[in-house]
């Protein structure tokens, strides 16, 4: 073979493989398709707040605090409380609400008013609730 047949299809396979590789990058560039606002990714959800807090019996032992019924009166948003007396309410709306703490046989006990705001009471930090120390109640015979 002589040089200038060396020399025509070493820039042939050279040609080639820079026409082959611009051939590549334009299909890849036309293949990506610009997404239309239905494939969008939805909205991110209602910011929502947090409440914590610790409701107790006056006359249980320690650990004995389990069960206590916390809820935000004229709502459906209410927690139990652990042994301890701790509870959480979460994923709540902003807005003004009244904390309310009862179980059966004793005093219910309005605990705090609140303004809830979900970019102030976040699951990191939550409203933190007064603690409720829930009475016996007086039974007349």
């Amino acid at each position: 073979m002589s040089n200038l047949q060396r020399n025509f299809w070493s820039v042939g396979r050279t040609g080639f493989a820079l026409v082959l590789l611009g051939a590549l990058c334009w299909f890849c560039s036309c293949s990506s398709t610009k997404k239309s606002p239905e494939d969008a990714a939805p909205p991110s959800p209602e910011k929502r707040a947090f409440i914590t807090g610790c409701a107790l019996l006056a006359d249980a032992n320690p650990g004995g605090h389990l069960g206590i019924l916390v809820y935000l009166a004229g709502t459906s948003y209410n927690a139990h409380t652990d042994e301890n007396g701790l509870y959480t309410m979460a994923d709540l709306p902003a807005g003004s609400y009244t904390i309310v703490a009862e179980r059966q046989g004793y005093q219910t006990v309005t605990v705090d008013r609140v303004e809830l705001d979900p970019t102030l009471h976040t699951r990191e930090r939550p409203y933190v609730a007064r603690t409720a120390i829930l009475e016996l109640s007086l039974i007349h015979i």
